[in-house]
Formats: C-alpha cells, sequence, structure tokens
C-alpha cells in the first residue's frame, strides 16, 4: 500500500489508496513526478514544488538522498511496476 509522507514531521505517515491521476496531483499539491529510490521503490513528488515555494521534507530527503519538498507518495515496487 501507498504511504503518505508529509513534509511536517510531526505528521504520522500513513497508509493510503490512490487510484488516479487526478487523487495523486491532489495530495501533492499539482502536476506529478515520479523519484525512483535505489531500493526499487519510488516518490511522486510536485513536479513544481522547488519553484512554488513548498516546504522541505525532510523524511523524503532522507530516502532519496535528494532535496524533497511538499508532501509525497511512496510506492512500493509492486506498485510501480503498475504505472
Amino acid at each position: 500500500m501507498a504511504k503518505l509522507i508529509k513534509a511536517d514531521i510531526n505528521i504520522p505517515i500513513e497508509t493510503i489508496v490512490v487510484k488516479d491521476l487526478k487523487s495523486r496531483q491532489e495530495i501533492v499539491g499539482g502536476y506529478i513526478e515520479y523519484v525512483y529510490l535505489e531500493d526499487g521503490k519510488g516518490l511522486i513528488v510536485n513536479e513544481d514544488g522547488r519553484t512554488v515555494g513548498l516546504p522541505f521534507n525532510e523524511r523524503a530527503t532522507k530516502l532519496s538522498n535528494r532535496v524533497i519538498v511538499g508532501d509525497v507518495i511512496l510506492l512500493t515496487k509492486k506498485e510501480l511496476k503498475k504505472e
């Protein structure tokens, strides 16, 4: 199951179900971009997050080893294969 990782570190990571592009865009707040992780998982992030000034996401940054901003969706390997 997908996980929602909010930029606010005080909000726990939660399991979510995302079925379509529109719901993914609503969660990340705009157009989506995929960030692939070394373990085969992936993040869905806001493509323009830095440009529009979304807040730094510490947990997603640690997962990806690159600067990530805004709320993100973490997908398993299996979920990514369905994309």
